[in-house]
């Protein structure tokens, strides 16, 4: 207390009719120290403040960030596991195509293979029996041309009336030897008449003979 009445008895400078003593020079710059020392404190809090909500919104950011890479991670998962399960669905729809394909081609190959053995059978079939056919047409054409040379033959025979009258005979002679016994014809036998026919056919009992001219 008298240092500071010490002070306030010393005269610092005049200011107009206003005399300032040392001790209110000291206590203005004792004010304006602890004013500028309340505001450095309170730039110090501010910027305390401001570097503290900077790192809670850094540390949101970055949590919203992490979670947004989660639910990024989360999303491409279920995505790949979408595509797997199509891609598992379209080789699977695939592989069932071509099974079906592969079944339905054998069973048209085999199919196919069934008809052609059954149409070459048949085939077959009607070549021999055609060439059956043909064997005997040929064998009815041998004989047909075999006939007609006996027939020309036989027309030649029977132009001549000499011809025709021994070929007559000679086929009668045959036809009564194979159906008569012996005894019971007789060939160019002379009858009481004195006439000579060409054959003789005894009959039983008294019945006349029957005299045959081939």
């Amino acid at each position: 207390m008298e240092f500071w009445q010490t002070l306030s008895q010393h005269e610092a400078f005049r200011f107009g009719n206003r005399v300032i003593d040392q001790g209110e020079v000291l206590l203005a710059g004792f004010v304006i120290a602890l004013v500028l020392a309340v505001w450095f404190v309170w730039r110090g809090i501010q910027r305390a403040r401001t570097e503290r909500a900077g790192r809670v919104y850094a540390e949101q950011q970055a949590q919203e960030m992490q979670s947004r890479m989660e639910a990024e991670q989360k999303t491409q998962a279920s995505l790949a596991g979408q595509l797997q399960a199509f891609a598992n669905m379209v080789e699977n729809r695939q592989s069932d195509m071509l099974r079906n394909v592969s079944e339905r081609l054998d069973g048209m190959n085999q199919r196919m293979g069934q008809s052609m053995a059954e149409n070459s059978k048949n085939t077959m079939e009607s070549l021999a029996g055609l060439q059956e056919r043909l064997a005997v047409i040929d064998k009815a054409l041998t004989n047909i041309t075999a006939l007609s040379d006996q027939v020309v033959g036989l027309q030649s025979i029977l132009s001549n009336k000499q011809t025709r009258g021994a070929f007559g005979q000679s086929r009668m002679e045959t036809i009564v030897k194979d159906g008569l016994p012996m005894g019971a014809y007789a060939f160019q036998a002379t009858l009481s008449n004195g006439k000579m026919p060409d054959c003789l056919i005894f009959m039983p009992n008294i019945t006349p003979p029957l005299a045959i001219d081939a």
